[in-house]
């Protein structure tokens, strides 16, 4: 669970095919976290793999300020290898208030 005011969060996106399996993203020569907040404003953090790429997932840290609202965001991981450009289909995350 996130709340509104937390940090220190580590997120992790899986790149995956259609079928649900992981691709290899292992010769991204880029890659990004995109953050949808829910006022539309937006937030892009730069990632690096879990492990090696071969995967699929990429992992950011969450830092001080970066989670200024509650309610429901939406994250997208941007690829980019030697073979093409792409994102993934944005995911719904809620954030809850702080207390």
């Amino acid at each position: 669970m996130i709340r509104q005011g937390d940090y220190g969060t580590e997120v992790v996106l899986e790149v995956v095919d259609p079928a649900g399996a992981a691709i290899d993203i292992s010769t991204a020569t880029g890659q990004q976290a995109h953050f949808e907040k829910p006022d539309g404003s937006g937030l892009t953090k730069d990632t690096s793999f879990v492990t090696d790429g071969t995967d699929g997932q990429i992992t950011c840290d969450l830092a001080d300020g970066d989670v200024d609202q509650a309610g429901l965001w939406h994250l997208q991981a941007e690829i980019t290898t030697p073979g093409g450009h792409w994102r993934t289909q944005p995911i719904a995350v809620p954030v809850h208030r702080a207390l």
